[in-house]
């Protein structure tokens, strides 16, 4: 497994922690053909969320290798702490909102991206994200996959209807640093 397979599973773990507190890609739309962001829940509530950018494939593996710059897409996220396991990143988050919820993941590298299972939270059953990176004609394609199961005395529609907004907040951050289709990436701009 190269560094770029390693990178890629670090960065999924770190935006799929947009905000479990306040509490991505099933039916393609018009946006996504213009390579905007487009989110989507599914009916068993799994987030799908995909976006094209235009930076080169190194720009783009680095970004998504910084677990903790993702995780702090969302204003709930205090504090990102990372611990290495072999290949792998034994991610803490910390998030407050209405409620306080920390949980441990372990980010790893696959041939496609990264991968995030849950290892311990006290308000979490279950917790799994997957990132995946595709050439296409028009840039690169990042997608975003997210399953929880959260322990919170909230509706589920109103815990998934948060954690869509915060992956499309996440993923037009991405196509901002990034730079889309037919936009240049402010990063490589600032070079």
């Amino acid at each position: 497994m190269n560094h770029a397979s390693r990178s890629l599973g670090s960065l999924t773990r770190a935006t799929f922690a947009l905000s479990f507190l306040a509490a991505v890609f099933v039916v393609p739309s018009a946006a996504m053909a213009d390579g905007d962001p487009d989110v989507s829940v599914g009916k068993d509530g799994t987030i799908d969320g995909t976006v094209v950018v235009g930076a080169p494939p190194d720009v783009v593996q680095s970004y998504l290798a910084d677990v903790r710059s993702l995780r702090t897409h969302s204003k709930d996220v205090v504090s990102v702490d990372i611990v290495r396991d072999g290949e792998c990143q034994l991610v803490t988050t910390l998030a407050k909102s209405l409620v306080e919820l920390t949980y441990v993941a372990r980010r790893c590298p696959t041939a496609t991206g990264y991968v995030e299972t849950l290892l311990d939270s006290e308000m979490m059953n279950d917790y799994y994200a997957e990132w995946f990176v595709t050439p296409v004609s028009s840039g690169i394609e990042i997608r975003f996959r997210m399953r929880t199961d959260l322990n919170l005395p909230v509706p589920g529609r109103i815990i998934r209807s948060t954690i869509k907004s915060n992956v499309t907040r996440s993923l037009e951050l991405m196509q901002k640093y990034l730079g889309g289709p037919h936009a240049p990436p402010s990063q490589v701009a600032a070079d």
